[in-house]
Formats: C-alpha cells, sequence, structure tokens
C-alpha cells in the first residue's frame, strides 16, 4: 500500500537558498530509488525558512529502503547543520475505502450518519445533509 511521507524543515535565517538547493539534490536522487513515486517541495507562506517535503512511495518498505539509502544518509548530513531543529518526519499510509458509517432516519424523513455534528452530518461535505436521493444544501433553522 502507498505511503506518503511529509518532512517538515525549519531552516536557519540566511540559509535557505542552499538548504532548497541540497532538496533538490536529494529528490533527484530519490526519484531513482524503486518504489518512488511522486514528490514536492513546498515552503510556507507564513514563514519563508519552514519547507515541506512531500514524497509518494509505494509502500512504507520503498520509503525506509531509502531512509537507510547511504547515499540519502550523507546529503541529510549536509543539510542537518543548517536547520534550527532536526527535521520533523510523518509518515502516512493511504484510506482507500473508508468504513461505511451507521445510518439512521430523523424526525424529517432525512437519511442521518449517526455520531455526527447534526449541524454538519456529513464529515466530509461541510454544510450539506445526506437524504435518500444523495446530498443536498443544508439551511440553518
Amino acid at each position: 500500500m502507498a505511503v506518503k511521507v511529509l518532512i517538515e524543515r525549519h531552516v536557519k535565517a540566511g540559509r535557505e537558498e542552499l538548504v532548497w538547493e541540497m532538496l533538490r539534490d536529494l529528490r533527484s536522487q530519490a526519484v531513482r530509488q524503486k518504489g518512488y513515486l511522486y514528490g514536492e517541495t513546498w515552503r510556507s507562506l507564513e514563514n519563508s525558512r519552514i519547507f515541506l517535503v512531500s514524497s509518494t512511495w509505494g509502500s512504507r518498505n520503498y520509503w525506509e529502503t531509502w531512509t537507510n539509502d547511504d547515499l540519502r544518509r550523507k546529503i541529510e548530513e549536509r543539510i542537518n547543520p543548517y536547520l534550527r531543529k532536526p527535521g520533523t518526519v510523518r509518515i502516512f499510509e493511504e484510506l482507500a475505502i473508508l468504513p461505511e458509517p451507521e445510518t439512521g432516519t430523523s424526525t424529517n424523513g432525512r437519511k442521518t450518519l449517526t455520531g455526527l455534528n447534526p449541524a454538519i452530518n456529513t464529515p466530509d461535505l461541510p454544510g450539506l445533509m445526506e437524504t435518500a436521493d444523495g446530498p443536498e444544501e443544508a439551511h440553518p433553522g
């Protein structure tokens, strides 16, 4: 199953361009690795010294193989002195299918999802309510 890896790095002042170049080098090596699918590098709008690298791998094993690769470690060792603190790594798994929520019927005959805020009623469609015919706009009052 595919995984998304997010690495947040806080760069020391004045070192942004240098770190950006090293991150590009790191990514150019990652694309050659087995299991690498896609990657992006982002910079925070609130703080231009915060970089977020996102990469997608075919499996956690592919990612772990890359994290233990000598070349990757050498590039990381070159980057680390220019960071205010160690980078934060988070690994996410893809959710291919979410379990179906329990449903019930409200007093007005609308199909509802139990355990949710009734003002929202649908977890990924705020402001919509689920009816027997599909979602419709929720109107307060």
